[in-house]
């Protein structure tokens, strides 16, 4: 396909490694993968990301030590929290996931 931007060669050894790396496991071309990467890819997709990767981790930790915390019954009850715990993670990744999404954009 043809580019709509002049092609930017990988400038150090880490871009380099990363694209092949990407080129080898996608069997994209080299230059066309590493011109969309740097083309569509901005600073805000790239820190949304990392925003709702630390709140969806905050979320599944706060939420597994409070139903950890709070597990009666022994290993039955123990299976219970888990299950309630997996499920609550779900449904918390949901929301907040829709919200960030809102505020971000």
């Amino acid at each position: 396909p043809e580019l709509e931007g002049a092609y930017v060669a990988p400038r150090d050894e880490l871009e380099q490694t990363l694209v092949s790396f990407w080129q080898d496991l996608l069997g994209v071309d080299m230059e066309l993968f590493y011109w969309s990467l740097v083309t569509y890819v901005t600073l805000v997709d790239f820190s949304s990301g990392l925003i709702k990767a630390l709140a969806f981790g905050f979320a599944i930790a706060v939420i597994s030590c409070h139903f950890g915390m709070t597990v009666r019954g022994g290993a039955v009850g123990v299976g219970r929290a888990v299950n309630n715990s997996v499920v609550a993670s779900a449904i918390a990744i949901f929301v907040l996931d829709y919200f960030l999404t809102y505020l971000m954009k």
